[in-house]
């Protein structure tokens, strides 16, 4: 493996590991809840969620269906609300220092820094389970 890949994945076990903990400091809302409950319905075989009403943003493609797979491979449980949230955002950070680092290391300090000491609002959304993190790794 490369210099830049392992470098890749250090990022993303270190920023995975931050927001991991961090989420463990935010309670969950009703609605990150809701999100979890309607992948554990995903993830016991209910994929169109037949039954459920819901709100016009349902997170489907972006947040449920990585629940519904933890889900489904580890079992539902309550750190699984804590702890993909914080892959997620660990993915988000590594994907962002891959694509700085195409034109050089120095380029990416710059944009990895700036992430990584987001304000309170920035670094909630990044550890609270259903609130968008997948939808800004996409972009």
């Amino acid at each position: 493996m490369t210099k830049k890949g392992l470098s890749v994945i250090l990022v993303f076990l270190i920023f995975s590991y931050i927001f991991t903990a961090l989420s463990y400091k935010f309670i969950p809302s009703s609605d990150s809840m809701s999100g979890i409950l309607e992948a554990a319905d995903i993830a016991n075989g209910n994929i169109t969620l037949k039954g459920w009403y819901l709100s016009t943003v349902t997170f489907y493609f972006t947040d449920l269906v990585w629940f519904a797979l933890a889900i489904k491979l580890f079992g539902y449980s309550e750190w699984i609300t804590y702890v993909i949230p914080g892959l997620m955002a660990g993915s988000l950070f590594a994907s962002c220092y891959a694509l700085g680092t195409i034109s050089g290391y120095k380029k990416a300090w710059a944009l990895l820094l700036f992430l990584a000491f987001p304000g309170a609002a920035v670094s909630y959304m990044l550890s609270v389970a259903i609130i968008h993190v997948p939808t800004y790794t996409y972009i």
